[in-house]
């Protein structure tokens, strides 16, 4: 009982240090969800978030899409996909289209 309190404390301090997250909407999942979040990328700064996605699609094979997502608000901030020759950026619904 106690472990579930415990865990259910930590779920949420993580969450809120670090809110935002890299995930890729390709890869495998379980039967209910398609995607995963990539592994090890939590990061507290939005910008350290796209920066970091933007090296991870620049290693991955061409067609793979990152997405930066904030889990506290479940707010899509912008996704980047590995082309042939270049990285396309598209962002979030938040942003004016003046800056997208």
């Amino acid at each position: 009982m106690e472990w579930e309190k415990a865990e259910k404390h930590v779920e949420l301090i993580e969450e809120t240090l670090r809110p935002f997250r890299l995930w890729n909407p390709s890869a495998e999942g379980d039967l209910k969800h398609s995607g995963a979040f990539v592994a090890h990328r939590y990061y507290s700064h939005l910008r350290n978030a796209h920066l970091s996605a933007l090296i991870e699609c620049r290693w991955a094979k061409v067609g793979v899409t990152i997405e930066v997502i904030d889990v506290r608000t479940g707010k899509f901030w912008g996704s980047y996909t590995r082309r042939v020759d270049d990285i396309r950026f598209i962002g979030g619904d938040h942003i004016p289209t003046k800056l997208a």
